[in-house]
């Protein structure tokens, strides 16, 4: 975990970046973060002007599946 790059603060827990997966003009637009529990979170931006994004809890599996398929630059998306 980098715990060094603090993401977002939701509800008083602490999520932190995992891996950045998709950049669109230096700005990560899918990354993956993770929290002091190891609770893993997949995160979407939607908005990169005003910086809105979507946080969604995923499982060990999902996330396993997230980050083979990013490796293999296959279609990871279908995964979300």
């Amino acid at each position: 975990m980098n715990d060094k790059i603090l993401c977002f603060k939701i509800d008083g827990n602490d999520l932190y970046l995992q891996i950045s997966l998709v950049h669109f003009n230096e700005i990560p637009i899918f990354f993956l973060c993770r929290d002091k529990n190891g609770v893993i979170y997949a995160v979407q931006c939607t908005d990169t002007e005003d910086l809105n994004y979507y946080v969604v809890q995923v499982n060990r599996k999902k996330y396993s599946r997230i980050v083979e398929q990013y490796t293999n630059n296959s279609r990871f998306y279908e995964f979300i």
